[in-house]
């Protein structure tokens, strides 16, 4: 049995992140490359598993964790006392900590563009000041 609100959660987290890593992470690479400006770790690691999706095979191992993850947590939320009411609780509590993984996911990803471009106007700043 597969819950559909938990398969909901989790492709919607996982297309997002797919989004992210296709459309936008590539885009702002080539723009940090042509500044060279020192990269944010958290900028870093977004870059590197960008690459690792796109350039490394990474979609082969993602995408039958994203089919399986809500079979599995539907199974999860199966444990215990099969009652219907305890398993509708289950899944809403489910779907509150997936939104949250969702926020996470997005600040992340929107602290990982953005961390770059304050750290080149205070390069940019700081070096034209100095004489």
């Amino acid at each position: 049995m597969l819950s559909v609100r938990v398969a909901v959660h989790v492709w919607a987290i996982a297309l997002a992140m797919g989004m992210a890593c296709f459309l936008g992470i590539p885009k702002l690479e080539q723009v940090l490359k042509d500044f060279k400006v020192e990269l944010p770790l958290i900028t870093k690691i977004t870059l590197t598993f960008s690459r690792l999706m796109t350039n490394g095979y990474g979609c082969i191992f993602a995408l039958p964790v994203a089919v399986a993850l809500p079979f599995g947590i539907t199974a999860l939320l199966n444990t215990g006392d099969p009652d219907a009411e305890q398993f509708k609780r289950r899944e809403i509590w489910t779907g509150r900590l997936l939104r949250a993984v969702a926020v996470l996911v997005f600040l992340w990803i929107a602290l990982a563009m953005f961390l770059p471009y304050t750290a080149l106007i205070s390069s940019i700043s700081g070096s034209g000041g100095k004489k």
